[in-house]
């Protein structure tokens, strides 16, 4: 558990100091959470948002999987996420399309006590955010990942603007 604490407060920290000039320029920050659909494991973790012209932002995100026994499980990514924007409304749909990194770390019998495997990942997804004209948003989507670990995610969180 100490280990998902550190890893959850590091990636808040590493994208609060991306975002020291938040106020010009529209960064934001916020937790996740979600449901992998193959196993029914519960994910949590961090996202920011870094917007690189009106309607694409770039994702960085880290994510752990919880009730893996004998297993750590870290998914870094970063993702190209499109926004259609829908004049007059406040529910704005996305698509996005990245890449991530998948750690695993497990307990093995040998001397060592533990292996690591390294994973990449192709990621593809699509949602919807919530209440766009606030400086809190509320987002929920599906994310495939593709490449190695086929798996889908059902995920939500809510975006901090800073």
């Amino acid at each position: 558990m100490r280990r998902i604490f550190f890893i959850l407060t590091l990636a808040f920290l590493v994208c609060g100091f991306q975002g020291l000039h938040a106020q010009i320029s529209g960064l934001a920050i916020g937790p996740k959470a979600g449901i992998y659909l193959s196993a029914g494991k519960l994910m949590l973790g961090a996202i920011g948002e870094i917007p690189i012209t009106r309607d694409i932002d770039f994702e960085p995100g880290v994510e752990t999987v919880l009730g893996i026994p004998s297993t750590t499980l870290i998914d870094i990514d970063g993702n190209i996420r499109y926004s259609f924007t829908l004049p007059g409304e406040t529910i704005r749909p996305f698509a996005l399309l990245g890449f991530g990194i998948q750690l695993q770390t497990y307990a093995t019998t040998t001397q060592s006590g533990s292996n690591t495997n390294t994973g990449f990942r192709l990621n593809l997804g699509g949602g919807l955010v919530f209440n766009s004209r606030s400086l809190i948003q509320y987002w929920a989507g599906l994310k495939l990942y593709l490449l190695e670990g086929n798996d889908a995610a059902l995920q939500g969180g809510v975006l901090f603007y800073l």
